[in-house]
C-alpha cells in the first residue's frame, strides 16, 4: 500500500489472517484489541522482515471466551513458541483477559512445558508505562483511577476458573490457597480493580527489572524487536528469518481486503412482509412475573437463529443453553452444566411462543413484537 495511506481495521485483519507459519518457531503477541491501530501495523512490519508472529485477530476482550482455548494451544501445546511480545497500555492493564495471558507464563505448567518462563518483550505504547516507577504513579493517578472505576467489568465462569488456576500455579507467596485467590477475584468489579491486580501480580512481583521498549513508530519498533529475535548474543530467543513469510507480508501490504472479506457492520433489520398480519382475537395474558431487567444485559442470539428442539420443548419461563441444550431454571445467568453465558430467549406476549431475534412479527400468531433489549417475557 502507498505510504501515508490510511488502512482500515478490516484491511489489516485481512493482511494478518493466516499470515503465520505454524510449523516454524514463532513469537506470540499479547495485546488489547483496543490498540489495534498500533499493534496490527507493527505485526505486519515484523512479518515483512521475515519474523514469524502469531496474533489472534478475532480476540475481543470481555466479549467471548473462545480465546481461552486458542491462546493455551499456542503457549502450552505448541513447541514452537519462543517468546511473547506484550504491547503494554492502560487498555491492556484494564483487561482481565490480558491478565490471564500474563499469568499463564508464570505458572509451573509453563515451566514444565518449556523448561522456563518464556522471555517477554514489553512494548510500552504509552510513555507513562515505560518504567515500573512511572507505571505505579500513573495507574494510581486521580484521572486514570476515576476513569477506570467508572468502567464495570465481569469475569465469566470459564475465565474465572482459568485465572484462579493460573494464580495458584504461580507459587505467589500471598496467594497459596484457593480461598485467598477466590477472595482476590471476587473483589474485581471494575477496571481499576483489574489494573491494580495486573500491577501487583505481574510487575510488583518481578525479581528482575523487565525490559521496556517505548513505542515511537511502527518501523522503528519492528526493527528493534527483530534485532532481539535474531541476535546471536541473545540466548533467550533465536528466530530464523523466513523469506517466504517476508514475500507474502510485503505482497499483502500493497493490497486492500477483497469485498468478500467479512466486514464488521451493524446487523440490518429484516424487511417487513407486505401482506396483512392477522390479529389474534381475545388474547389471554401470560401468567408470568413482570419483566425485571438484569444488572448487565446478556448477549442476544444472532438474527435468524434456528430454534432448537430443546428450546421448543422447554417449559415456559426456563432458559435453554444454546451450547449444551441443558434446560436451566428461570433467572439463571450461566449454564449449570457447561458454564456458558445463557441467552435469554424472549416469548411472544400473545401466544407464548419463543421469538427469533430480528423478527418483527411472531411466527406462530402473527402478533407484532415489542423487543426489549436484554429482557424476557418469561
Amino acid at each position: 500500500m502507498e505510504s501515508g495511506r490510511y488502512i482500515s481495521e478490516k484491511d489489516y485483519k485481512w493482511q494478518l489472517r493466516n499470515g503465520w507459519i505454524p510449523d516454524q518457531d514463532y513469537v506470540f503477541v499479547s495485546y488489547s484489541s483496543r490498540d489495534w491501530d498500533k499493534v496490527y501495523p507493527c505485526v505486519m512490519a515484523l512479518r515483512a522482515r521475515g519474523i514469524n508472529v502469531y496474533i489472534d485477530i478475532e480476540f475481543m476482550e470481555n466479549q467471548s471466551s473462545s480465546w481461552l482455548k486458542n491462546f493455551q494451544e499456542r503457549l502450552f501445546r505448541d513447541s514452537g513458541c519462543k517468546g511473547i511480545v506484550t504491547f503494554l497500555s492502560i487498555n491492556y492493564m484494564r483487561s482481565y483477559a490480558c491478565l490471564v495471558e500474563q499469568m499463564a507464563n508464570r505458572t509451573n505448567r509453563m515451566r514444565r512445558h518449556a523448561g522456563k518462563q518464556l522471555p517477554v518483550f514489553y512494548v510500552a505504547l504509552e510513555s507513562e508505562l515505560s518504567t515500573l516507577q512511572q507505571m505505579s504513579a500513573y495507574i494510581y493517578s486521580d484521572e486514570i483511577r476515576r476513569e477506570s472505576t467508572r468502567q464495570r467489568v465481569e469475569i465469566s465462569p470459564p475465565e474465572y476458573t482459568v485465572l484462579q488456576k493460573f494464580i495458584l500455579d504461580s507459587n505467589l507467596d500471598t496467594y497459596r490457597d484457593p480461598e485467598s485467590v477466590q477472595e482476590l477475584l471476587d473483589d474485581i468489579h471494575d477496571k481499576h480493580d483489574v489494573v491494580i491486580n495486573m500491577y501487583d501480580l505481574i510487575f510488583a512481583n518481578m525479581k528482575d527489572m523487565p525490559n521496556f521498549q517505548l513505542f515511537e513508530d511502527v518501523e522503528k519498533c519492528a526493527e528493534l524487536l527483530t534485532d532481539n529475535f535474531i541476535n546471536d548474543k541473545n540466548n533467550s530467543i533465536k528466530l530464523t528469518i523466513l523469506e517466504n513469510l517476508k514475500r507474502e507480508a510485503i505482497r499483502k501490504r500493497r493490497q486492500t481486503a477483497p469485498e468478500a472479506f467479512p466486514a464488521e457492520e451493524p446487523v440490518k433489520p429484516l424487511p417487513i412482509k407486505s401482506e396483512p398480519i392477522p390479529k389474534p382475537t381475545n388474547p389471554e395474558p401470560m401468567a408470568s412475573e413482570p419483566f425485571r431487567p438484569e444488572r448487565t444485559a446478556p448477549e442476544l442470539s444472532p438474527a435468524g437463529e434456528q430454534v432448537s428442539a430443546a428450546t421448543e420443548a422447554a417449559p415456559a419461563g426456563t432458559i435453554v443453553c444454546q451450547s449444551c441444550q441443558r434446560i436451566n431454571k428461570p433467572g439463571s445467568k450461566f449454564c449449570t452444566k457447561c458454564g456458558t453465558l445463557l441467552v435469554t430467549r424472549q416469548l411472544c406476549r400473545q401466544c407464548g411462543a419463543p421469538l427469533r431475534q430480528g423478527k418483527k412479527f411472531c411466527a406462530k400468531c402473527g402478533a407484532k413484537i415489542d423487543w426489549i433489549q436484554g429482557g424476557s417475557y418469561e
